[in-house]
């Protein structure tokens, strides 16, 4: 647990730094030049943003297997509300497959998020066990990721 908190700490701060406006420049020699680097760097970091607003940070198996906790992060330039739907699923060493969906609410205010959703695997299925699964992750107004990942205690 302790160092779920340390994680989450160290992501918290990663995505600040990320989203942080650049400071200004007091180098800068006229005033058309600071508004021009000025209007660049908005534009080189909106188009980044909406390059990729998600970012996955790690997955950790809960409860012996039964569920997987995805780690991720949203970037949001406006006040934005909505819906993240994860789903995991995993081909086990034994043939058998294991799966499950999470969802949850967001709201997110200028900058961006990170957030936690607990993935529990289908009642039918297999229980997670650590190594390689697929991730698949649909947020409200982007692109979906589909992605390996690999889950870890």
């Amino acid at each position: 647990m302790r160092l779920r908190k340390i994680t989450a700490l160290a992501l918290s701060t990663v995505l600040l730094t990320t989203l942080a406006p650049a400071p200004a420049n007091a180098a800068a020699s006229t005033a058309a030049s600071a508004s021009a680097s000025a209007s660049a760097s908005a534009s080189a970091s909106a188009s980044a943003s909406a390059d990729n607003p998600i970012t996955v940070f790690s997955t950790f198996l809960v409860a012996r297997g039964a569920a997987v906790d995805v780690n991720f992060g949203i970037t949001c330039p406006a006040d934005v509300s909505g819906t993240a739907t994860v789903s995991v699923t995993q081909t086990r060493d034994d043939g058998l497959i294991a799966g499950g969906t999470g969802t949850d609410e967001f709201t997110c205010a200028n900058g961006g998020i990170l957030n936690i959703t607990r993935v529990t695997a289908s009642v039918l299925g297999a229980p997670f066990e650590r190594g390689r699964a697929r991730l698949t992750m649909l947020v409200t107004g982007s692109a979906p990721i589909n992605q390996n990942t690999r889950l870890q205690n």
